[in-house]
């Protein structure tokens, strides 16, 4: 039996090389986004189900997870039709429906066999039963609350615990704000490389952009990043390429609110990080967008119009901006944006009936 553990782009390119192969087990986490809905996540597993449909039907056997509201809009997009496990293959797994007794062996066996020490274990102790019965308690609160790393300040006392359990966001950006200018580089390298960064890091092409923000050296990055594994990253292996990933979505989720109370390092951000990842992370207005934590400032707002308006014509490109300004930008922004460029929306979002319809090899020029 072989597993592998990648991301919908990977999946894309191993597939199609032998869709008969049997019995392989597919993970793939997050396959249409970790803390939001990514549109052209979506695109990519309509133009792949034919192939994991011929993989299934030889013996292979597929995993996709996502959170509910993530799948809620991801489904709007899929073409369920073509796939129908899509729709009959569902397990919703509720982590708040999780039982006493289960919250409470969570929250033991993570705080038992965690690497604090016995001294913590034991003050600990007398409230473990109240964290496990509060209502927003998760599998990754008690994970945390085994591990040194991230209850190195904690006061073990009734409210403070409570605060741990509550607001979980609010502890990482915590944490992520202590950290040192070379762990924080390595965490901003992860989440600008769209929370995904391949190893060894010192080639990433966002390196250099990440030694500009946080003032420190590529070499110095590379080690932070070998650092924060199993804490706030891990090392993945995903069909013989290594990556870094980060150890939870909400890390990824902390670091957009850090960014969102650092204005300078915000306004770099948005003014070199990969544009798609900067269309995948930001909105401009007060937009509903379910996870959303970095929303532009006026400034941003200019910026990242000039960015599009310079962006390359090609198919993904023209998509993934389509996608951003009609999900993601309010009426204002779209304006300013098609004053400028105007019938662009209407040559790029297209539609296509089946999975082997492609678009054209070149997209009209406006």
């Amino acid at each position: 039996m072989h597993k592998a553990s990648f991301d919908c782009t990977a999946l894309k390119t191993y597939l199609p090389l032998n869709p008969r192969e049997k019995d392989r087990f597919f993970w793939v986490d997050d396959a249409f986004g970790a803390t939001q809905f990514q549109p052209g996540l979506a695109d990519s597993w309509n133009a792949v189900l034919p192939a994991v449909k011929t993989a299934i039907a030889a013996g292979n056997r597929l995993v996709l997870t996502s959170r509910n509201y993530i799948w809620f809009q991801a489904r709007q997009l899929l073409k369920l039709s073509s796939f129908e496990p899509l729709v009959t293959g569902q397990v919703i797994i509720d982590l708040q429906s999780l039982s006493k007794d289960e919250r409470h062996q969570i929250l033991y066996n993570h705080v038992k066999l965690g690497d604090q020490p016995p001294s913590f274990r034991k003050v600990v102790k007398p409230f473990l039963k109240q964290i496990s019965e509060n209502p927003g308690f998760l599998p990754e609160t008690a994970r945390r609350l085994g591990s040194k790393y991230f209850t190195q300040k904690l006061r073990i006392d009734a409210v403070s615990l409570q605060n741990f359990v509550e607001n979980p966001k609010s502890m990482l950006v915590d944490v992520l704000s202590e950290l040192g200018p070379a762990e924080k580089a390595a965490v901003a390298l992860v989440f600008t490389s769209g929370g995904r960064c391949s190893a060894p890091v010192i080639h990433s092409n966002n390196i250099g952009l990440v030694a500009k923000l946080f003032g420190v050296s590529p070499a110095v990055i590379s080690q932070a990043v070998e650092a924060l594994n199993g804490s706030l990253l891990n090392r993945i292996s995903s069909d013989g390429t290594m990556n870094w990933v980060f150890k939870h979505p909400t890390v990824g989720d902390a670091f957009a609110e850090y960014l969102r109370g650092n204005l300078e390092l915000a306004d770099l951000f948005v003014t070199g990080a990969r544009l798609d990842i900067v269309l995948r992370e930001i909105v401009c207005g007060q937009m509903d967008v379910p996870g959303a934590n970095l929303f532009a400032t006026s400034a941003q707002r200019d910026v990242l119009i000039k960015r599009l308006l310079a962006a390359k014509q090609d198919w993904n490109t023209r998509q993934a901006i389509a996608d951003f300004l009609t999900t993601r930008a309010d009426r204002d922004f779209l304006l300013a944006f098609l004053n400028q460029r105007p019938g662009f929306l209407s040559v790029t979002t297209v539609f296509y009936d089946t999975a082997e319809e492609k678009p054209p090899a070149t997209p009209p020029r406006i």
